[in-house]
Formats: structure tokens, C-alpha cells, sequence
């Protein structure tokens, strides 16, 4: 699968909650306070206020019931390869993976602007959580002899980790992904890796002449990519290449990928070889990763993810699409590239642009449930996605498309800052 390509990442935390008091009139783990270290407790529950990245959030700490714990509190990730035998050491992560940077002032804890449609949606997924399934999704840590752990890999595994224990509601199975952990060395040890865990047909795509060549793209040191496979086995396969200089790259930006490889990898799990040979259309087989990619991986940082995302799209527009000027026109030019095998679709990174205001607006029109929803419908009936959309929103695409889709495409394109308001 194509990638999103420099692309800036967040640290990502809850928004939309509450400042409560000091004293914590009614705490909630997790909700926002104001005061480090005040206490408080609403009866069965006892909560103190600890820094977590720019937050400080109320935390349970005694005289509760056993609580669930987060994703993140304690990844269940396996270690082989290298000379890694078991997870390194590792401090116990806040509810949401969050940067080590001060404690941000008052103005800044309203994380998402309601008024802005694409954040709306972004908050919707962000905070929903899926259990239609009791499939585990597990990670295991394949590492060649030359890579080298370091706190940079570490959090790309535990993004990796966080995602698939956000979708494993929508897993038809239980399974165990492997994420093959490489460097500029390791091109030998790669190739049979990778063909044995069933994603040998994807070297064209990775190597050329015994080199790292990433879809076309030469890697090496001071370099870093993750990407998702798929595999003749029906699990995904993710590969984490990191040069030995990457210290030098922008890290931040390879989060993203982790949360917009892990939707891909969803989706294959659900539909397997159907989702490479017959997929949904190309706004939404790269427009969800897309979308769902800035979704998880926005937070703290709001402003510089909107501006990351805008980014995005006048890189189609520098590429040298040129929006249709009318409703007519525009609704033309998505069934001209409704198939992931057309043209236009990577052409200008149609997929990821349109395709990201496309599953923005579909989230807005009827809500993550739905749309969850619909990738279940689409893996069971492994067939025309026209059919199964209809069925799963009660509306044509095309009647979709004229009435909502379109619109939208039209006020986010017409905007200079590429957000769509209310």
C-alpha cells in the first residue's frame, strides 16, 4: 500500500473533556484537572492530579474496584531476533501516548474546535471504541541482527501496539502481527524474513538489485519508513526500516503512518486477499488510513495538525489537480475515479486527500458505528462495495456523493486553509 508521505504527527490525548476543580467535584480517570497532586474522591473511587506530557489529569490511586486497563498500560508485545528476549523496561504510559513537553496553559486544553467539521469527525473516532469482537490482536517484534532498539523505535511499536487494540473489535480473528524491525544492513536478512512470514511477493516493491528501494525511493541512512504488507497468510506484516543515522530525520512524522498502516491492516484482516483484489474505492481504501491516521495521532498539538493535514491537500493541488469548478463536475469526477485501479487515484494523491474529506464526511453523516459497520459488511460479502454501502447507510453512493460528499469537497477546496467549517 501507498504511504502518506511527509506528513507531521501528534502526540494524541482526549479532548473535549471537562476542567473540573481542584478539589474534583465529580473525578473521572482521565478528565482534565488544574492543581498537580490535589486529591479527591467520589465516594468509591480516590483520584490525585498527575502530569501526564502537557495534561494533568485526575488518576486513579486507591480504594477501587479492579478498572480495565488502557491499551498502552501494558502492551502485550513479544521480542525475537537481535538480542531482545522480552520487552525492554518500559514506564507505565498515560491513558493516550503523549509528548514529554510542559504542562500547556488553560487555553490550550480544547483540543478539538467543533466549529472545524474535519476535527469533529477526528474526536468521534478518536473517543469511540469498537466491541462487536472478542478477537485479540497481539504484536510480536521480529528485530534482524543489526537493528538496534531505541526510544524512537519504541514508541513506533507502542503507536503500532495502541492501534491494534483500538481495532481489534473489528478483527473477524484473533492473531498475531508481526512488526519486522530493520536497517540499511539487513537487506539479505529481510528478504527471507519477510518471505517467510508470507509478504515475499512484496520485494519488487521494497528491494531493487539488493538495496533497500522503497516504492521507488531509495533508503538509507539518516532515513526512516514503516510500512504495512499484506501476506499470503491473511495477517498483515509491518516493517519499521530505520536507518542507523536517523536521529536526523523528523521521527514524529512515522507515528502517522503507524495509525494509517494499522487501518490498512484492519481491513485486510477483515476482507484478506479480497481487500488487494477487489477493494472499496479508492477514496476510501486510502482515504480511511488517511483520515483515521490524523484522527488517532491528533492531540495535544491541534493547530500544527491542521496544518499538517492542509498540507496535504495543496499537495494534491501542487501536483496539479485542478477542482472541478461545479457540483456537476465534481460528482463526474468521482465515478470517473471510484476504482482503486484508476489512474487519478495516485496520480495527484487523490486517495489521500479527497479520500480523507470523503470518510470525514461519511463519519459525520452516520458516525464511527456505522462505518465500522459497513468494513464488516464489505469483509463478510466480499463483493461490489456499491451494494454493501447501500445497505449499511440506507442511501445510494451516488445520492451520497450529490448530496453530502460533494459539498463538502467543494467547501473544503474553496477554503484557503482547507477546513471545511459548520
Amino acid at each position: 500500500m501507498r504511504k502518506l508521505k511527509a506528513i507531521s504527527v501528534l502526540t494524541i490525548f482526549f479532548g473535549f473533556a471537562a476542567i473540573t476543580s481542584a478539589q474534583g467535584a465529580n473525578p473521572k480517570a482521565g478528565a482534565l484537572c488544574l492543581k498537580v497532586n490535589a486529591t479527591a474522591s467520589n465516594g468509591a473511587h480516590s483520584y490525585k492530579c498527575l502530569k501526564s506530557g502537557k495534561k494533568i489529569i485526575w488518576v486513579e490511586v486507591g480504594n477501587v474496584a479492579k478498572k480495565k486497563a488502557h491499551p498502552l498500560a501494558a502492551p502485550n508485545v513479544s521480542y525475537s531476533g537481535n538480542s531482545i528476549s522480552s520487552p525492554e523496561p518500559k514506564s507505565t504510559p498515560s491513558p493516550r501516548p503523549v509528548s514529554p513537553t510542559p504542562s500547556a496553559s488553560p487555553t490550550r486544553l480544547a483540543i478539538f474546535d467543533s466549529s472545524l467539521l474535519w476535527q469533529r469527525a477526528a474526536q468521534q473516532v478518536f473517543t469511540y471504541e469498537e466491541s462487536r469482537s472478542s478477537s485479540k490482536l497481539t504484536l510480536k517484534i521480529i528485530q534482524s541482527p543489526d537493528f538496534t532498539s531505541s526510544s524512537f523505535s519504541h514508541t513506533m511499536e507502542l503507536a503500532l501496539q495502541y492501534s491494534l487494540s483500538y481495532w481489534q473489535g473489528l478483527s473477524p480473528k484473533s492473531a498475531e502481527i508481526s512488526l519486522v524491525e530493520v536497517n540499511e544492513n539487513d537487506v539479505a536478512w529481510a528478504t527471507q524474513q519477510l518471505s517467510a512470514l508470507g509478504a515475499g511477493a512484496y520485494d519488487s516493491f521494497l528491494f531493487k538489485n539488493g538495496q533497500w528501494n522503497i516504492n521507488g525511493q531509495s533508503y538509507s541512512e539518516g532515513q526512516a519508513l514503516e510500512e504495512y504488507l499484506p501476506s499470503t497468510s491473511g495477517v498483515p506484516t509491518f516493517i519499521l526500516f530505520v536507518g542507523s543515522q536517523s536521529h536526523a530525520i523528523n521521527k514524529l512524522g512515522l507515528l502517522t503512518q503507524s495509525y494509517h498502516n494499522a487501518a490498512h491492516g484492519i481491513m485486510f484482516l477483515s476482507e484478506e486477499t479480497n481487500y488487494v483484489t477487489n477493494q472499496p474505492s479508492c477514496w476510501f481504501a486510502e482515504g480511511h488510513p488517511s483520515f483515521y491516521g490524523f484522527a488517532l495521532s491528533m492531540g495535544n498539538e491541534q493547530v500544527s495538525m491542521s496544518s499538517i493535514r492542509a498540507a496535504q491537500f495543496q499537495n494534491t493541488r501542487s501536483l496539479g489537480f485542478i477542482p472541478p469548478a461545479t457540483s456537476a463536475d465534481w460528482l463526474a469526477f468521482l465515478k470517473a475515479n471510484e476504482n482503486r485501479g484508476e489512474a487519478g487515484c495516485f496520480k495527484y494523491a487523490l486517495g489521500y486527500s479527497i479520500g480523507t474529506a470523503m470518510v470525514e464526511r461519511l463519519v459525520l453523516d452516520f458516525a464511527p458505528l456505522k462505518v465500522n459497520g459497513w468494513i464488516l459488511a464489505q469483509g463478510i460479502a466480499a463483493g461490489e462495495w456499491k451494494n454493501t454501502f447501500q445497505s449499511a447507510f440506507g442511501i445510494s453512493v451516488d445520492d451520497w456523493y450529490a448530496n453530502s460528499a460533494v459539498p463538502y469537497l467543494m467547501k473544503t477546496f474553496e477554503a484557503t486553509n482547507f477546513e471545511a467549517n459548520g
